[in-house]
């Protein structure tokens, strides 16, 4: 008769289970899970209207569909911009605390962060700054012949 010893690993970590009323299915959800994500921030920009560098924003790379939140706040703390769709980026508007819109202004620093999440609710922040830097425009002067 021989004799067979089994070690088992139990990991331990906490789930939450979600069922599809549609289907039935019943999803299991592993929360913290990191996450496979890159951010390139650029430092400055230039909200001049020249066309080149006029609004900002991070570039995010990841695997998977994602959603983000993106705040930008001024030396005190303030958010004077909020922002969750690609296609609205960053001008340099900042709302005061009377509502009324104002444009940053040369030399002006920013602190931002960005909070990216997955479809499982998993999130990932990062932070940064950001300074104004207003080129002016050069304007084009004519030939006379």
């Amino acid at each position: 008769m021989k004799t067979c010893v089994f070690l088992f690993l139990l990991l331990v970590y906490a789930t939450t289970l979600a069922q599809d009323d549609k289907t039935g299915t019943i999803k299991v959800k592993k929360p913290n899970q990191e996450l496979d994500i890159e951010v390139d921030a650029p430092e400055i920009f230039s909200p001049n209207g020249d066309g080149f560098e006029d609004t900002w924003i991070p570039q995010i790379v990841a695997k998977g569909n994602h959603t983000f939140t993106l705040r930008i706040m001024d030396k005190k703390g303030n958010i004077v911009y909020q922002f969750s769709d690609p296609n609205n980026p960053w001008d340099g508007t900042i709302k005061n605390k009377r509502g009324k819109n104002n444009q940053a202004k040369h030399g002006d620093t920013f602190s931002w962060l960005l909070t990216v999440r997955d479809e499982e609710g998993n999130a990932k922040s990062f932070g940064g700054k950001v300074t104004v830097i207003i080129r002016k425009i050069k304007k084009k002067r004519k030939r006379m012949n």
